[in-house]
């Protein structure tokens, strides 16, 4: 069985369309990415993203700006069940 490990974003992000790993420029995120490499396979590392949901890291992404505690409850249940 393969380890997965589940990073949060952060508000910080870059201003272009980039690898997700390089979008999001938070210190706290990055330490929390150098973690998850460490934990597992890059390969088994996703960002959880309030518009894009799972994101592997090598998936080129576009800045934008929102957050799950700024949706109703009825949007981030849909949210949740994509996810899961």
């Amino acid at each position: 069985m393969s380890t997965v490990v589940l990073v949060s974003c952060s508000a910080g992000k870059e201003e272009k369309a980039m690898p997700a790993e390089d979008l999001y420029n938070s210190d706290l995120f990055k330490k929390q990415l150098e973690y998850a490499k460490k934990l597992a396979s890059p390969n088994n590392v996703y960002i959880i993203s309030a518009k894009y949901h799972l994101v592997p890291l090598n998936k080129t992404i576009s800045p934008y700006n929102l957050t799950l505690k700024e949706m109703p409850a009825n949007e981030r249940e849909k949210w949740a069940e994509v996810v899961l």
